[in-house]
């Protein structure tokens, strides 16, 4: 038996702005406009439907329950069902959850439920940070527009069948600018909360690349590629982190739902799976991941061990002995003639220098690139 929903309150806080969306999106043309009052829909010659825009009109709620009947009829589902798609709809559906015996009747434990959205959260803003700009981790320096974006984000209620956390990252309508003189049609680049979503959607592919590619001892071969498509420390961290919760045989379900409002190309939906094993891995890349994140402002302290230069180069290198990361450590950086007069003297007198620059791994030491302000330290 098919529901119709005849609470006027509800019906008056559908937004038009969504469900013209979601008629478009399904294939109804607009046949006619009443400015500021109405819109004629039309679904090839089978169905029609007035879309009121001015929530204030007094038959706003009964043309809103008209149109809903109608749609149902033409898509042959039930318009509890449409509605849920038309509310959610209008922003891409992250899903977080917990396959595991201990969660089946759709109730956690309170400790474990609040990791699990904390998890959730985690990755939204690590695939945000990534689609600013990519790195093996973020630490001091967090992107404003991550945060920004992260604030807009919404936490959903959520599913019955095991434990699932819902968010819910809203998109706005496609911009159509126009045609250029070809013919062709301009349209605005997608927001950045689509590019958080589908960043998310890369770095869970990469997660489960690396995963495989590490299991057995295996070593990261793709590093700079698994940064790019937006895996990073963070991420790892963010999925390995609800191991601590669940039992061994637990799996951890991400998928994400675009909004019909953009397309993607990434394949829909994205849905991706991580057993304890995986998330062991993880745990472990993410620590690597984050040893191998440029430092940057590093202020580098420490004494000239050696330098090198040939006869015809501009440029010279220094390798100093320094504590870095908790042990000392050799750094290499390059030092242009002058300065590597004034590493010569440090060299030779075994005095202490100072140099700051982006710190970097590079094998089993370190470089520092962009050096700059070196100087011997008794130099005030």
């Amino acid at each position: 038996m098919k529901a119709t929903i005849h609470d006027s309150s509800f019906l008056r806080a559908m937004r038009p702005l969504d469900i013209a969306g979601y008629l478009a999106a399904k294939g109804w043309h607009r046949t006619k406009d009443r400015p500021d009052i109405a819109q004629h829909w039309q679904l090839r010659e089978d169905y029609e439907v007035l879309l009121p825009l001015d929530v204030r009109l007094d038959s706003y709620a009964i043309r809103m329950m008209e149109l809903l009947t109608t749609v149902e009829r033409a898509e042959q589902r039930d318009q509890t069902i449409v509605i849920h798609d038309i509310q959610t709809g209008s922003a891409d559906t992250i899903r977080v959850g917990i396959d595991d015996q201990d969660v089946a009747d759709g109730t956690i434990a309170v400790a474990a439920g609040d990791a699990l959205v904390s998890s959730a959260r985690q990755m939204v803003w690590a695939a945000a940070c990534s689609a600013v700009r990519p790195r093996a981790a973020f630490k001091r320096r967090r992107p404003s527009e991550a945060n920004d974006y992260l604030k807009k984000v919404r936490l959903a209620h959520g599913e019955i069948g095991s434990f699932v956390v819902r968010l819910l990252s809203p998109v706005p309508p496609i911009t159509r600018i126009g045609a250029v003189a070809d013919g062709s049609e301009l349209v605005a680049p997608p927001p950045f909360a689509r590019q958080a979503t589908e960043t998310l959607a890369s770095g869970l592919d990469a997660a489960k690349r690396v995963a495989a590619e590490q299991f057995g001892g295996g070593e990261v071969t793709h590093f700079d590629r698994y940064v790019r498509d937006g895996l990073s420390s963070n991420l790892c961290n963010a999925l390995s982190d609800s191991r601590d919760y669940f039992g061994k045989n637990f799996n951890l379900k991400v998928s994400i739902s675009w909004s019909w409002r953009r397309p993607t190309t990434i394949q829909t939906p994205a849905i991706f799976e991580f057993n304890n094993d995986n998330l062991e891995v993880l745990k472990e890349t993410g620590r690597l991941f984050e040893s191998f994140d440029p430092q940057e402002e590093f202020e580098l302290t420490g004494t000239v061990v050696r330098l090198q230069r040939t006869e015809a180069a501009h440029l010279g290198e220094a390798t100093v002995r320094a504590y870095v990361d908790g042990s000392h450590k050799l750094v290499r950086f390059d030092l242009g003639p002058a300065e590597f007069e004034v590493a010569t003297k440090a060299l030779n007198d075994r005095d202490l220098i100072f140099c700051l620059g982006e710190l970097v791994k590079d094998g089993k030491s370190f470089r520092l690139k962009e050096a700059r302000a070196f100087r011997i330290m008794t130099d005030v």
